[in-house]
């Protein structure tokens, strides 16, 4: 009976250490030498193992995962263990020497800022017209760049990648990025960076720095009158406010452009707040170039458009009511052909704090002379600026007539009808 489990025993002994040898550690990425000062790799079973059939033991540290990352920060041997949870038995028993290179006595330092920029880093590439600070520069503190091998890396989510895959997104000085100076396009905040510089086969070391970021102002273009003027009366004033108000603007620079081209309407202006007289119809596109004192700048845009008008006349009114004239919004040709001023015809006049209409022809022409008189020539109401304010209270109703004449910067309008005035 002894034999029996003596000879058991031996097997199972031999069974436990010939099935622990069949593993080796491996590292990600693969290690070639020695490891550099600051870095991390991980460390892995060259095989995959079933976590719910086998425990895991890595020492030091005692780590119970199948892969772990590592960063020592001296020459270190690491070891794993993987036992079956069902048997016991050891099914690996391996270990590896991660030796250490010196350090290089260098430091990264950032000696350029870089302006914030809207846009994702994979997607933005270079334009070499720009001017210098749109781009931050880091730099290795050596003037023997002869003496060193530098490999740049930039985070990307968790992960560091390695920058010479994005080579045409970025100005890497030297061949291959291989200087110690790295012009990084703008970004839209901190971006880290990382420096593999090695000399030789035993110096090797990686530093980290960030890129930093100066703040871009952030215009916005006001327009008077908002989104459109009127040909007759194609004259807007345009200012901007900034949004950024710890990046103050001291250099701007406005550009009017057409759709169709025109020449006049194609022009900068250097004034703060310009007052601009467009020259056609259509619609323009309003570019206001503001740079901040701190360098950075930024370009704002606003859509607008020249549009024609054609002034509706009512055909009545209704004492105590005023007598409005207002841009036909159908497009009719005839101007004098609308209805009464109280309809729903969709208007275009602004509105004040109260939200009622502000129903200025001004808008529209610099000035409408009217005259309303009767049948027999005699003027009942008189004015040079109409103001849509005549609410034929003084007179009795019956059937009148009136001459509206409109001088515009471009072209005049004169209109004529008849006006009928109803008793309240």
């Amino acid at each position: 009976m002894k034999k029996i489990l003596i000879l058991t025993f031996i097997l199972s002994s031999f069974n436990v250490f010939s099935q622990g040898t069949d593993c080796d550690i491996v590292t990600d990425p693969t290690l070639e030498g020695k490891l550099c000062v600051n870095d991390s790799l991980t460390l892995r079973p060259n095989k995959f193992y079933d976590p719910s059939k086998y425990s895991f033991e890595w020492q030091p540290g005692g780590e119970t995962t199948q892969q772990i990352v590592v960063k020592p920060t001296e020459t270190t041997d690491y070891s794993l263990n993987i036992v079956d949870k069902t048997t016991s038995n050891v099914e690996c028993n391996s270990s590896i020497l991660i030796e250490i290179a010196a350090p290089i006595d260098l430091t990264l330092e950032s000696i350029q800022k870089t302006c914030a920029f809207i846009g994702s880093f994979e997607e933005t590439g270079v334009d070499e017209s720009q001017p210098q600070y749109n781009n931050a520069i880091l730099k290795v503190n050596t003037d023997n760049i002869t003496d060193y091998t530098f490999t740049w890396f930039y985070k990307a989510g968790k992960n560091y990648k390695n920058l010479n895959d994005y080579d045409d997104k970025l100005h890497l000085d030297g061949p291959n990025g291989g200087s110690g100076v790295i012009r990084a396009f703008a970004l839209s905040g901190k971006r880290d960076f990382a420096v593999k510089i090695t000399k030789g086969d035993d110096m090797c070391e990686i530093k980290y720095a960030k890129t930093e970021i100066l703040d871009i102002p952030k215009p916005k273009i006001i327009a008077d009158p908002e989104e459109h003027v009127y040909r007759e009366n194609p004259i807007a004033r345009f200012k901007y406010e900034n949004e950024n108000a710890d990046t103050p603007i001291d250099v701007w620079l406005w550009k009017f452009e057409s759709e169709d081209n025109n020449i006049k309407d194609n022009t900068t202006r250097e004034e703060l707040n310009p007052q601009f007289i467009f020259s056609s119809l259509g619609k323009k596109t309003i570019q206001l170039f503001a740079r901040a004192t701190n360098g950075c700048d930024t370009t704002a845009t606003l859509d607008y458009e020249v549009k024609p008008v054609n002034l509706k006349v009512p055909k009545y009114v209704i004492q105590g009511k005023k007598w409005e004239i207002t841009p036909d919004n159908g497009g009719s040709n005839g101007g004098n052909n609308g209805g009464n001023n109280n309809n729903n015809t969709q208007s275009s006049f602004k509105t004040d704090e109260n939200g009622d209409e502000i129903k200025d022809l001004n808008r529209y022409y610099e000035r409408c002379k009217v005259r309303i008189f009767t049948r027999w020539g005699k003027v009942v109401y008189e004015t040079s600026d109409y103001k849509n304010d005549w609410t034929a209270s003084e007179i009795k109703p019956g059937v009148y007539f009136y001459i509206i004449e409109c001088t515009g910067f471009t072209m005049d309008n004169t209109l004529k009808g008849s006006v009928t005035v109803f008793k309240r």
